[in-house]
């Protein structure tokens, strides 16, 4: 009886899918499937841009943010079915060098990622664009010479305290990657050009309105945002600020027919280093010096060795 039951709900409900041509300003789109216009449903900041491109710059840099984006437009426009979770989402990218992106390892480590992450079944391919991307403007930022790691930035209090409190152990070889796409308050015109000041981009709906809030797209999208910032800089480790609270916690505590969110999860971190180690050819390791804390010890060693005991309450 039980086996029977299993079966007849995995044949009653059909997994949503849906096919996706990201595309350069008037490229066409295979028949039955959605248009996103690169320039019109994503749009890249210059400005923000530049801030990824203080070194020399490879188009692969663009590349990598397109597929963030990509991923981003594709999960939250494909609503979820309400008694089934999974979903078939089919992309096709235009990228610099398509041979990078499709090489197997490659193939397999993005798609092993997306999968895991999402609960989905995803199939992306690239194929090559009919024009380069201009390098974007290079100019001079505040960087010291000896980077060794970067720490996703947002306004909540876990990357502020864990911020704080790594800020002490490893001073300037710290660097700091802004997980948003608005200025932050306390960054100055005035003050020294700071790298990965915003997400450079921005995904707006296409013809079909943005319908699925589950985002677990987001951690891929700030894990590979984090994981660039890390291979421009020329460091190898990138600090998630998760407690286990917010990092074990989601994937043990289930609602309903949701699938578990893997999104600040070790298993998922693992995934992303072999994405981006075969991707872009160096080791970036992803470290959670706050797993078996809980939110309120690191706000006390924060509070402790940084002396701060109001400006947190911001």
């Amino acid at each position: 009886m039980p086996h029977r039951e299993t079966s007849l709900i995995t044949g009653s409900y059909q997994t949503p899918s849906i096919g996706i041509d990201i595309v350069e300003p008037e490229g066409l789109v295979q028949s039955g499937r959605l248009r996103c216009d690169i320039g019109k449903h994503v749009t890249f900041s210059t400005e923000h841009l530049e801030s990824y491109c203080f070194a020399s710059w490879e188009p692969v840099i663009y590349d990598v943010l397109l597929v963030a984006a990509a991923v981003e437009f594709a999960d939250r426009t494909q609503r979820r079915s309400a008694m089934k979770w999974d979903r078939q989402i089919e992309l096709r990218i235009p990228v610099h060098d398509p041979d990078r992106w499709n090489d197997t390892r490659v193939f397999q480590a993005l798609h092993e990622t997306l999968n895991f992450l999402t609960g989905d079944q995803w199939n992306v391919c690239f194929y090559r664009r009919g024009r380069a991307v201009n390098a974007p403007q290079q100019g001079r930022f505040d960087l010291t010479a000896d980077l060794a790691t970067v720490i996703p930035f947002s306004d909540g209090l876990d990357s502020f305290a864990v911020g704080g409190v790594m800020s002490q152990q490893l001073g300037n070889k710290l660097i700091r990657v802004r997980l948003g796409s608005k200025r932050h308050r306390n960054q100055s015109a005035a003050r020294p050009r700071q790298p990965f000041t915003s997400v450079p981009y921005r995904v707006r709906p296409g013809a079909r309105p943005f319908a699925e809030s589950s985002a677990r797209s987001r951690g891929f999208k700030f894990a590979l945002i984090s994981g660039l910032a890390a291979y421009l800089a020329k460091a190898h480790h990138v600090i998630v600020p998760e407690s286990g609270q917010g990092a074990l916690g989601p994937s043990l505590v289930t609602v309903g027919q949701a699938y578990q969110d893997y999104r600040s999860h070790p298993l998922f971190t693992a995934r992303m280093e072999q994405f981006l180690s075969t991707l872009l050819g160096q080791s970036i390791r992803f470290d959670f010096p706050r797993l078996w804390y809980t939110k309120a010890e690191t706000l006390r060693e924060f509070v402790a060795v940084c002396g701060d005991t109001t400006r947190w309450e911001d």
